[in-house]
């Protein structure tokens, strides 16, 4: 299995567990190859998250009460294609979510004793097969995650 190195830069609020714990702490998210295997020439890049990015308290909207958050490039990398990225959570599990509009993926994470675990989909607008991947992000020293 070929893990793909993604950064997370959690800077969360009490929705996510209490926000000292979380704050400013830096995770090393691997994603595991999508499956089914498919080739998607240019349509990769609607399912490829930034490098780095940082789960912020900035409200982007409300729905039924339930506060979305702001997802961010973190660390100097470049923001991916996506014109919206978003967090929700339960308390329990994180959804996180990137999208054009039409394409994308999401995740679905719970903490673990190391960190983060869960899967990702991706989604489209039109007839495709939906993919998944595995996803682990473990905690690391912030400046580390830069490397």
């Amino acid at each position: 299995m070929k893990l793909v190195p993604v950064v997370l830069l959690l800077i969360a609020t009490a929705q996510f567990g209490k926000a000292d714990e979380l704050k400013d702490t830096c995770y090393r998210l691997q994603l595991s190859k999508w499956t089914p295997a498919m080739s998607l020439g240019g349509d990769e890049v609607y399912i490829t998250p930034p490098s780095a990015f940082a789960l912020t308290s900035h409200v982007l909207r409300t729905i039924d009460g339930k506060p979305e958050f702001e997802i961010s490039p973190a660390l100097g990398v470049s923001p991916s294609v996506h014109r919206r990225a978003s967090w929700t959570s339960d308390g329990k599990k994180i959804n996180l979510v990137w999208t054009n509009g039409f394409s994308g993926l999401s995740m679905e994470l719970e903490r673990s004793k190391e960190g983060l675990r869960g899967i990702a989909h991706t989604f489209w607008d039109f007839d495709r097969t939906v993919q998944s991947s595995r996803v682990f992000a473990q905690a690391v020293p912030c400046g580390a995650a830069s490397n």
